[in-house]
């Protein structure tokens, strides 16, 4: 074997070992997620209903405002039943988050009467961390 051919079957040898190596490394395991503790539990709770209660806020207007427009043109009508459907799915997901904590002690008025001052933005990253942060079922 020339020195040249035996030159490029060791750098294609180191190449393939190189490859080889990378493979067999674990991938990075994500980072842990540290279980609500009951506290955490109750807030979330509190945070869910609290967001639940303003979907069923937003349905109620939609109704309402429906209700004072018996008047409305075919595309008024079609745009209503289109917000009524977003408002009615958006209620169904809101009820899905407040069920998933129902193991958590209610939260005091105190509580609740504080998150009700919070906007609803603030609020669902706060739900979705819970909602990270979940038991899992067994």
């Amino acid at each position: 074997m020339s020195l040249v051919r035996h030159a490029t079957a060791i750098g294609m040898g180191l190449s393939v070992l190189w490859v080889v190596s990378a493979v067999a490394q674990p991938l990075a395991s994500p980072p842990e997620v540290k279980p609500l503790s009951a506290a955490e539990a109750s807030e979330c709770r509190a945070i869910a209903e609290v967001l639940r209660d303003r979907q069923y806020e937003i349905m109620d207007s939609l109704i309402v405002r429906i209700e004072r427009s018996p008047n409305l043109s075919t595309e008024g009508l079609e745009a209503a039943k289109k917000s009524l459907s977003e408002a009615d799915a958006a209620i169904k997901i809101a009820e899905g988050h407040t069920e998933r904590f129902v193991f958590a002690a209610v939260a005091t008025p105190a509580v609740k009467t504080e998150l009700g001052k919070v906007d609803s933005d603030t609020l669902t990253p706060r739900l979705n961390e819970c909602l990270k942060r979940m038991p899992l079922k067994n």
